[in-house]
């Protein structure tokens, strides 16, 4: 569960770009093993940006990258995706 916000540049072009942050917390529980290891809560975020290409007023073409962080058991575990798709507007 988290929350953040998201910055967009929106001109009169077909190309609004655009950046977004998400800070929440995780919760990760061993169902094999509950009893040896455990569970750990922990601070996890996102952040990244990417451009949205208009197709139509209702319709755009989404290109994302995002940068994922949280530290569980005391190790920090950073991951990088990239994302496709499309958005709807109402």
């Amino acid at each position: 569960m988290g929350g953040g916000g998201h910055l967009a540049y929106r001109g009169r072009g077909r190309v609004e770009p655009w950046i977004h942050g998400v800070v929440g917390m995780e919760h990760f529980r061993f169902t094999q093993t509950a009893g040896l290891l455990g569970s750990n809560t922990a601070l996890g975020g996102s952040a990244g940006g990417g451009a949205d290409f208009h197709l139509n007023p209702h319709t755009a073409f989404r290109v994302e990258a995002d940068w994922l962080g949280t530290r569980f058991f005391s190790a920090n575990q950073r991951h990088f995706q990239v994302v496709t798709g499309l958005a709807f507007n109402f």
